[in-house]
């Protein structure tokens, strides 16, 4: 039998995680820290819990402003790839939907370990315009940022919360399409493709005639 997912979570995680925290903050209290992570109820929560639980005690511990805790995060999240790291744009997510211009820097940078495409849609969802900066970033010359551009206005993002106004309205997402429909990039072009087929679901005649 399959190992479960949550387990990518685990105590030797934990315990990288907060060494990398306690070497870049010196007052950062590590063993306080892994053990409030890894506490009673550790062993019953399940794959998204155990991210939403992790972000949610970084920030208890890092014990600065929002600002200088991006800034802890961006020397820490280099360290970490794949979908554990997702713990930083979580930490964004949950935290910096006030602080628009710093957490979209941050989204940036941490989908480059690993993804913001799920952190990227409240503020999407908040403010449609921030299209514009989705569209900034399919011009991008790193190509997890690219994937992002288009992954992240996808509108119906399985596990994800949908995007309503491009479920109702997605011709704001065309120009990025566009821009990455023949990007050198398989991971990148497969995202338009999914985005596509999103779209299909409501406006099958729109996908249509993009695709003639």
């Amino acid at each position: 039998m399959a190992e479960p997912l949550k387990n990518m979570y685990n105590p030797d995680f934990v315990q990288n995680l907060s060494t990398a925290l306690q070497n870049v903050d010196e007052k950062f209290q590590q063993k306080a820290f892994t053990k409030s992570v890894l506490n009673s109820e550790w062993n019953d929560l399940e794959l998204k819990s155990r991210t939403l639980h992790i972000s949610t005690q970084m920030e208890a511990y890092l014990q600065y402003d929002y600002k200088e805790q991006i800034d802890v995060l961006r020397k820490v999240a280099p360290h970490f790839s794949g979908f554990t790291a997702t713990i930083f744009p979580t930490f964004v997510e949950i935290f910096g939907l006030t602080y628009v211009e710093t957490s979209l820097h941050a989204l940036e940078e941490f989908t480059q370990y690993s993804t913001s495409e799920f952190a990227i849609r409240p503020f999407l969802a908040n403010d449609p315009n921030l299209i514009q900066v989705m569209y900034k970033w399919s011009k991008s010359p790193n190509f997890h940022v690219r994937r992002l551009a288009s992954e992240g206005c996808r509108p119906l993002l399985p596990w994800a919360m949908k995007l309503h106004n491009y479920v109702a309205d997605p011709t704001p997402l065309i120009p990025i399409l566009e821009t990455l429909k023949n990007d050198p990039e398989d991971y990148v072009y497969r995202s338009v493709a999914n985005n596509l087929n999103d779209i299909s679901k409501n406006h099958p005649d729109l996908v249509l005639n993009l695709c003639k």
